[in-house]
């Protein structure tokens, strides 16, 4: 008889409300822009994503992939103030950056 593991991430609305680890259906609220982009960087960094995950954080995102942990990201071209930043590395040794601006 074989035996598969599933693992299940359901994003609900703009990062609010989040349900990760099927079956075990670990709930996990984010309030804050800061609190998203830790959650996104290191749910990049863990499967090995380089490119946006759900919807925008705040009003702007950059989300960047490189040797260092500040690596580039993507910036806004008008005056926004940063509401989030967070660097995770990944078992491959890339760091996984997201930024958010308002």
């Amino acid at each position: 008889m074989k035996t598969f593991t599933y693992t299940l991430t359901i994003l609900i609305g703009s990062f609010n409300t989040i349900y990760a680890d099927y079956p075990n259906y670990k709930y996990v609220s984010l309030t804050t822009d800061q609190q998203k982009c830790e959650y996104e960087a290191n749910y990049m960094a863990a499967h090995n994503i380089s490119t946006h995950v759900g919807s925008v954080i705040g009003n702007f995102e950059g989300v960047g992939v490189g040797n260092k942990p500040n690596c580039n990201t993507c910036v806004p071209q008008v005056n926004m103030r940063l509401t989030g930043d967070y660097s995770a590395q990944g078992k491959n040794g890339k760091w996984y950056r997201v930024r958010s601006w308002r």
